[in-house]
């Protein structure tokens, strides 16, 4: 082979390279985009249309295409590629193109240091996601991955995912408020959820729950955390926003491989894994949803009021001493005055003898 012809087979595979990089990217970023436009497109009339569609998402998406924005330049661009392969390339170039491919055989669990896959974590305010069809393993990677999280970098797990038996770097709650506890009493940590669609699901996107959990993930870096989602469809459950932010992606293809898209500070990489372990010990007995039992908003507002979180979240769970107008009622049984009688009846919505009755309280009548 010819000097030249070696010149001709690594740009073809340098730029075969460059759009498989492209077209695995998810979130997309704007300047990808606009990179691929300059390098693969050769229609005029495309070129000037997704300037101004960049432009515009540049602005409205904070930097990153929409799922349906991608959706649509992929499918420009691999039209584009096509034409510039075909119209732009002599016949030999054409073959270097097309006889390269990035796939390789599988990476083995065991032979491929597993901490890498999770070094991005190290950096507060990194989010991932592992998604897959029911019954691939997701929840058993979540567990292995937060061991791996604590023997290597040190990093502490809250869930909602039950372990037993629960180590000491693993702490577990459903209500949002006891999640919001572990957090502001830890100082690098990973927050791990099950079954995220459950209570934000992207097709909801603006109810309560969902803007509080965008909220939370707001909240999250800035206390020195990241946030490993577990769910069943990237595409389909994340909220966009949260797509937009997530660098990490762990694809369970079955119980023993997964596609790896990495795109944090410290690793990049796309690769599949085989061979992925159970680890003993990590029994996943039952998984739970979230409950929103306090508002992350208030909980925001009164960190504005000059609250620290540790007395925004005491003044948001502490319990309300007044008894109700039934322990009232109860309280002062036979002694009450018919004007008492009158008013706790009103607002109680039913009579004060039945409330006594039911509590076993003895009424006072005039004959007694």
């Amino acid at each position: 082979m010819s000097d030249i012809d070696a010149m001709r087979r690594t740009a073809a595979a340098d730029m075969q390279a460059n759009f498989e990089k492209v077209i695995v990217e998810n979130p997309m970023k704007v300047d990808t985009a606009r990179r691929a436009t300059a390098t693969f497109f050769v229609d005029k009339d495309y070129i000037k249309i997704w300037n101004k569609q960049l432009t515009k998402a540049d602005i409205e998406s904070e930097g990153f295409l929409t799922p349906r924005q991608r959706a649509q330049f992929l499918e420009h661009l691999n039209i584009q590629y096509s034409q510039l392969i075909t119209d732009k390339m002599d016949p030999l170039t054409r073959v270097f193109v097309r006889s390269y491919t990035t796939d390789h055989r599988d990476l083995n669990w065991f032979l491929r240091w597993p901490a890498c896959l999770l070094s991005n974590f190290k950096k507060a305010g990194t989010f991932g996601c592992i998604d897959g069809v029911p019954r691939s393993g997701k929840t058993s990677l979540a567990c292995t991955f937060m061991k791996i999280l604590w023997e290597e970098f040190q990093l502490e797990s809250i869930t909602n995912i039950v372990v037993e038996p629960r180590p000491d770097y693993i702490f577990y709650g459903t209500r949002l408020s006891v999640l919001l506890k572990y957090i502001l009493e830890r100082k690098r940590w990973v927050l791990v959820l099950d079954e995220t669609a459950t209570f934000a699901d992207k097709k909801r996107s603006m109810s309560e729950g969902n803007i509080d959990f965008e909220n939370l993930n707001r909240f999250i870096g800035k206390q020195g955390g990241s946030l490993l989602m577990v769910t069943h469809s990237f595409d389909k459950d994340v909220p966009t926003r949260l797509q937009q932010w997530c660098t990490e992606q762990y694809t369970k293809l079955n119980l023993t491989r997964m596609r790896c898209s990495l795109r944090g500070q410290y690793y990049k990489g796309f690769h599949t894994i085989d061979g992925i372990p159970d680890f003993p010990g990590f029994l996943t007995n039952a998984t739970t949803s979230l409950e929103y039992d306090i508002s992350f908003s208030k909980f925001l507002n009164l960190v504005q009021r000059d609250m620290t979180p540790e007395q925004a979240l005491a003044e948001l769970t502490k319990k309300d001493d007044k008894p109700t107008i039934e322990e009232q009622i109860v309280q002062m049984g036979r002694y009450m005055t018919p004007h008492q009688i009158m008013d706790v009846t009103k607002a109680a919505k039913t009579t004060v003898y039945d409330i006594l009755k039911k509590n076993k309280v003895p009424i006072f009548r005039p004959s007694e």
